[in-house]
This record gives structure tokens, sequence and C-alpha cells, in this order.
């Protein structure tokens, strides 16, 4: 038996004039009596496509808040390595690109005193118990350190089971 099968996505008009959009999928079998059957299958992707669209915009809009906010951000994974950070979180970090940090540990980042109590308190975090602004001290690539106070959330999914964390420093205009 052979068998052939193409498939595309395409807007369609309704009856009532509006405009949907469908994925059509047709397949073509052609047993060895040489009838052919043809099967096609319609999907109405129409809220799909909005889905996709909100949460394009959605990403764009955390992306925008990102680049703007004069405090730094950080995003990691639940074991504290950086997938995220905002362009003032790299001036402070003395990295020119997010390549430089991505995949690093953000204790990297703090003095060596401050690491235990960091992962303690992202434990704790993780278990449910908030832990609030929590004030640390950085480390700069000069081995300078410096004052910061960290706001720390959990970014969930939609599970509501924990998947990243943000961190927001705030800093005086000092420390800058």
């Amino acid at each position: 038996m052979r068998q052939s099968r193409s498939e595309c996505n395409t807007r369609l008009l309704k009856t009532d004039g509006t405009v949907f959009r469908m994925h059509l999928e047709a397949t073509v079998r052609i047993p060895e009596d040489g009838k052919q059957v043809c099967r096609t299958v319609k999907t109405d992707i129409s809220s799909r496509r909005q889905a996709e669209r909100a949460l394009m915009e959605n990403e764009e809009t955390h992306r925008s808040i990102l680049l703007a906010s004069p405090d730094t951000i950080t995003i990691t994974d639940l074991d504290g390595r950086i997938l995220m950070v905002s362009p003032s979180a790299l001036l402070l970090l003395g990295c020119r690109t997010e390549g430089e940090v991505l995949g690093q540990f953000m204790t990297v980042f703090l003095v060596p005193e401050d690491r235990v109590r960091f992962h303690q308190n992202i434990t704790l975090l993780i278990q449910g118990v908030v832990a609030g602004p929590v004030e640390y001290r950085g480390l700069c690539p000069d081995d300078c350190s410096y004052d910061m106070e960290m706001n720390v959330e959990l970014l969930r999914g939609s599970d509501r089971l924990p998947k990243k964390i943000v961190f927001i420093c705030a800093f005086g205009r000092d420390q800058r």
C-alpha cells in the first residue's frame, strides 16, 4: 500500500464573515486494489494562535521591563544558575554580554561569607517560607564588595510548581 500525506495552516472565512485559522491534514492511501482512500482532518487552531500571540506579547512585555529597569534583575533556575540578566545587572557584574554570565551560579557574584546563607534562604523560599528582602554583599570583578538588598520571588509554571527564581537587587545611589 502506498501513502502520501500533506498538511498546511490556512485562514478560512466563516459564514458570518469572521476569519479563523485552520490546520488541514490530508492522507491519501492507495491499497493494492488501486482504489484511493483520502482522509482529511480539519482543526480550528484560532484559539491556539491567539494564545501563542498573547504569550509572545507577554514575553515581550517582560523583556521590556527587564531592559528598562534601573535595578538589577537576574533570573535563575532553581539551583541558582543564571538564565537571564538585565543590562544594569551586567554593568554591575562588569560584563558586556549576557553570554558572559549565563550558566554561572549567582553565588559567584556574592562574597564568600554570604554564599551559605544565600543557599539557605533559597531553600526556604522553595519550601514556601517567605524570606522577604535580604541584605547581601556583592562581589565585583575587581574583588571590591558592595551592599545590596535582594528581593526574591519564585516563578511558577502552569502546574504552580516553582520553575525559576527572579532576583531584584536595589542599591543606594552611591553604590553603583
